[in-house]
């Protein structure tokens, strides 16, 4: 018997050291198989002895201290299985907690979809509905018992061809995320826009477990967008019958301007006064001068705004043909920047443009074989523009006053450029002639 005990003694002690891997529960057995096995040598050794043990010896000492020995080897497998219970129950504590929190949070979450503004679908790996929240019946007018188990085809109107619904598949199929919008038809045959996010739903691992969709009533904005675009449409119909208008009522102006100018050279062509044809002429470049601003109106994108550079370049070169009998050979010399203007400020600075330069053709340049005209246009930053024109000719007598100006074209110009363009002028007959005039460009407002 002794013999039995022994060999399971020695086996539970090998057993005990042999284990690869120390747990807390492996701890705990080694130590009370060492306890076990010190305890089963002193039994041993009292066995051999006849409990006649020699004091003092190496026998006697190991029995005394067996005991001893044993009972440190007991309280530490204590100390082990108590600091193994506290953090079992530490560990069971936080599991709890984290169980109550993750009730808590799954309440929060279902409560936020059943309470949702939105309407939310949640269907299996085949497409059939599993959950939908509140809202998708109020917009659908399905009850939840009529769609579970179903395919969301239910909702599906003819609006959109199958490829549509086959590219939606194939898109969240491969984990990824579908944005798009559909027209649907309600359980009472009503239809409705939706915008829809549809992504899947996935396991720790990646795998797709469930698909979801989140979907918002867009009908209202859709029937707005129609309404606005059916509005853009009618308002660019009539912007561009307001632009044929503005366009024809320019060309025939313009035509009708020069009808007015043929019948004048036509008349004058038949005089032999030559001061009455001068006075015809000089209508005429009048007249000139205004058609083209309705010509450059008519040929613009903007029907507003004239290129004022193009415009003073093309009416010298008209004025410059109108005098092409002239004895004097008179060039133009231009610095003109980039100026657009609205018809308010082109038609008066045409005129303007026209009266000084016929003056500088008929009486600047007496005698000589050849002269020459500046203009020159600027503007600043805070939409002053001005024009200085000047020219090489004799200039006026001493005794010109701005004063006491005598002729209509000059009353004109000064008249033009001061009441309807609100500008500061200055003119120097000293040496040549040289007028200047400023305005505000700023003043004009488009009313087109």
């Amino acid at each position: 018997m002794l013999i039995v005990i022994i060999f399971l003694q020695l086996l539970l002690v090998v057993l005990s050291i042999g284990m690869i891997r120390l747990t807390t529960y492996r701890l705990i057995w080694i130590l009370t198989a060492s306890a076990s096995g010190v305890i089963t040598l002193r039994t041993i050794l009292l066995f051999l002895y006849k409990d006649n043990i020699p004091s003092g010896t190496v026998v006697g000492n190991i029995i005394t201290i067996i005991p001893v020995l044993a009972s440190l080897l007991l309280l530490a497998a204590l100390y082990v299985f108590y600091r193994m219970y506290k953090s079992r129950t530490k560990l069971e504590l936080s599991l709890r907690q984290d169980e109550q929190k993750s009730k808590s949070n799954l309440l929060t979450i279902s409560a936020a979809i059943e309470q949702s503004p939105s309407i939310t679908v949640i269907t299996d790996l085949e497409g059939n509905i599993e959950y939908v929240n509140p809202k998708f019946t109020e917009q659908t007018g399905y009850e939840k018992d009529e769609v579970i188990g179903k395919n969301p085809r239910i909702l599906k109107s003819d609006h959109f061809q199958d490829n549509i619904y086959e590219e939606r598949w194939e898109t969240i199929s491969r984990g990824g995320e579908w944005r798009g919008e559909f027209l649907n038809k309600k359980k009472n045959g009503d239809l409705y826009w939706e915008a829809a996010s549809i992504s899947s739903i996935k396991d720790p691992d990646g795998k797709i477990m469930h698909y979801l969709a989140v979907k918002e009533d867009i009908t209202k904005q859709k029937r707005t967008e129609d309404a606005l675009n059916k509005s853009e449409k009618k308002l660019k119909s009539s912007l561009e019958e307001k632009n044929a208008l503005l366009r024809e009522l320019y060309h025939r102006t313009k035509n009708n301007m020069q009808v007015i100018s043929a019948m004048l050279n036509l008349s004058a062509s038949k005089l032999d006064d030559n001061e009455v044809t001068e006075v015809f002429t000089d209508l005429d470049n009048r007249i000139q001068s205004m058609s083209l601003v309705h010509e450059k109106l008519y040929q613009s994108q903007n029907l507003s705004n004239i290129n004022l550079k193009e415009y003073i370049t093309d009416l010298c070169s008209s004025l410059l043909a109108s005098y092409h009998k002239s004895d004097c050979n008179v060039s133009f010399n231009f610095d003109l920047a980039d100026i657009s203007v609205l018809i308010d400020a082109a038609v008066p600075i045409g005129q303007i443009i026209t009266e000084l330069i016929s003056n500088s053709f008929k009486h600047a340049f007496p005698g000589r074989d050849k002269g020459e005209i500046s203009i020159k246009l600027t503007e600043n930053g805070n939409s002053i523009v001005k024009i200085d024109i000047s020219d090489n000719g004799i200039g006026a007598n001493s005794s010109f006053s701005i004063d006491k100006l005598e002729t209509i074209g000059l009353q004109t110009v000064f008249s033009l450029g001061e009441n309807q363009l609100h500008g500061n002028i200055e003119l120097d007959t000293s040496s040549g002639f040289r007028f200047s005039l400023e305005f505000r460009n700023d003043t004009f407002k488009t009313r087109v």
